[in-house]
């Protein structure tokens, strides 16, 4: 939608969600309803990236690693939106559990590349390489947030066990 565009694209620009009182503040009152707010959104969003396409363009390698980023790296805007450190919370934490949290996430993703790059033949390839990368272009059109790979994860499971059935 047009929020999530703009949320993505505006002067605060950071890759990731951030949709504050400065970036809610530039749309339209809530009682006017949220078409009318998406739709500005999605304007002043557009208006932002042909401003200057290099910058917007350049931004999207940090949308990109945020997108694919392990759901552990969500704390740091949540953590931090609330006043707490994040870096003595994960301190605070034990190795193996940080390893339990990212370890498998991680495999998935390279096993699922990795079968769709060298399986080249099996049924609906394409369609799952089309899933994600129209994801990675949402991403890249809104903001990167860790939880919106979720859906991806079907295919890079279905990647990977195409790799390990070749094997």
């Amino acid at each position: 939608g047009g929020i999530d565009m703009l949320i993505g694209n505006n002067r605060y620009e950071t890759g990731a969600y951030r949709f504050d009182e400065p970036v809610q503040a530039w749309l339209p009152d809530a009682s006017l309803g949220e078409a009318i707010r998406d739709r500005a959104g999605a304007e002043m969003a557009s208006i932002y990236f042909w401003s200057d396409v290099r910058r917007s363009i350049n931004l999207w390698s940090r949308k990109f690693a945020y997108f694919w980023s392990t759901d552990a790296s969500m704390l740091a805007h949540y953590y931090a939106a609330q006043g707490y450190s994040l870096s003595e919370h994960l301190r605070a934490l034990t190795l193996l559990l940080l390893l339990a949290l990212a370890i498998p996430y991680m495999l998935l993703a390279l096993a699922g590349t990795a079968g769709f790059y060298f399986v080249k033949r099996f049924p609906t390839r394409g369609l799952f390489i089309l899933q994600i990368f129209l994801l990675v272009i949402a991403a890249f059109m809104s903001y990167g947030m860790p939880r919106y790979h979720f859906p991806a994860m079907p295919a890079l499971m279905i990647g990977g066990a195409a790799l390990i059935e070749q094997k």
